[in-house]
């Protein structure tokens, strides 16, 4: 095909048809620019269904872990109101009830309200969807922007357990 290309310019500037020649050129750079942008679409095109299913991916992922994070916490809130409740049947005790009478339920309430959870959330594709800025292939920006600060969430929740722990430890 070069040898081709090549023969027909020879032939055309041996032949002193300059005007031709360079209409030649012209349709030659054309066919290259041409050829140029169909491979940059077929590369833009290739790049965006590699991202697409990047973010498929990724979006998974984090609906499992969030999935798995919702779930933590409602168990920690489940055993956190039932420390509540069991304290606040300690705390109605009346020093006047024969404390005999409750040797059934007293060791339940006691244990029951001394039991701590604490939410220790899963975080390794949040992570690494960050780490490696797979995250902004996430178009929500408002979806973005809370994945953004769940960290910061985590550490005021974190900050939240410790007071209360503390709160406990000086109350006894």
């Amino acid at each position: 095909m070069i040898k081709f290309f090549r023969q027909i310019r020879k032939s055309l500037l041996l032949e002193n048809k300059t005007g031709k020649y360079f209409k030649y050129a012209i349709g030659e750079i054309v066919l290259v620019v041409i050829g140029i942008l169909i491979a940059l679409s077929i590369n833009n095109w290739n790049q965006n269904q590699k991202n697409i299913a990047k973010k498929a991916v990724l979006l998974k992922a984090l609906k499992i872990e969030f999935t798995s994070n919702l779930k933590q916490i409602d168990t920690v809130l489940y055993y956190d109101q039932n420390v509540i409740k069991y304290t606040q049947k300690l705390l109605q005790l009346d020093s006047k009830k024969s404390i005999i009478t409750l040797t059934d339920s007293l060791p339940i309430w006691i244990q029951n309200s001394d039991t701590r959870w604490t939410f220790d959330p899963l975080n390794g594709a949040l992570r690494s969807g960050i780490s490696s800025g797979e995250i902004h292939l996430i178009n929500n920006d408002s979806l973005s922007n809370l994945l953004f600060g769940w960290s910061d969430f985590i550490s005021d929740f974190k900050e939240g357990e410790a007071r209360t722990v503390e709160a406990v430890k000086k109350a006894k």
